[in-house]
């Protein structure tokens, strides 16, 4: 058991680095998204999807390692939860410890990733909001100022021709 346990803090030291990475993209995400760099912002959401795909394999391997610890203590692995685990290992206080620091830190680099996320998402969503804004008011500009008239008095409006995209797609 001993070293399933070794294995899993090993594994939640990986996931806690993983996580504390995807904080420092999403604070470099904000940077980015105000900057308006798209291209920078491509880059990082690429790196974001790898270390996200990282997280996910590293969480099975954690679920693996959690199963193999129910199978031996003979619990049910739905109790099998990080401060279950603790308290099973009470007797021994470094791998207590290390388990209540693992579980303490990863929750709070979570919480913290989760709140910037929040605000990068109210970020991109304004920052569309004035792009559609732009649009629109270029468009109506174009529209005002397209109408000529012709030598026969006809009014000859070239808006249609000069129409960047059609924004209802």
């Amino acid at each position: 058991m001993a070293s399933l346990i070794e294995d899993l803090i090993t594994t939640l030291e990986e996931e806690k680095q993983c996580y504390n990475r995807l904080l420092t993209i999403g604070q470099s995400k904000t940077e980015i998204i105000i900057k308006g760099d798209i291209s920078a912002l491509n880059e990082l959401t690429k790196e974001e999807q790898q270390m996200a795909s990282r997280v996910l394999r590293i969480d099975k391997i954690r679920e693996e390692i959690i199963n193999d610890i129910a199978l031996v203590t003979n619990k049910n692995i739905d109790e099998l939860t990080i401060n279950n685990l603790a308290v099973l290992l009470a007797k021994q206080e470094k791998e207590h410890n290390h388990l209540n620091n693992l579980r303490d830190n990863i929750r709070e680099v979570v919480e913290s990733l989760q709140v910037i996320n929040d605000r990068n998402k109210v970020l991109l969503k304004e920052s569309l909001e004035y792009i559609d804004f732009t649009m629109n008011a270029v468009q109506s500009e174009s529209y005002m100022t397209n109408s000529n008239y012709e030598a026969q008095g006809n009014i000859y409006n070239s808006q249609d021709a000069r129409r960047f995209f059609d924004a209802k797609q």
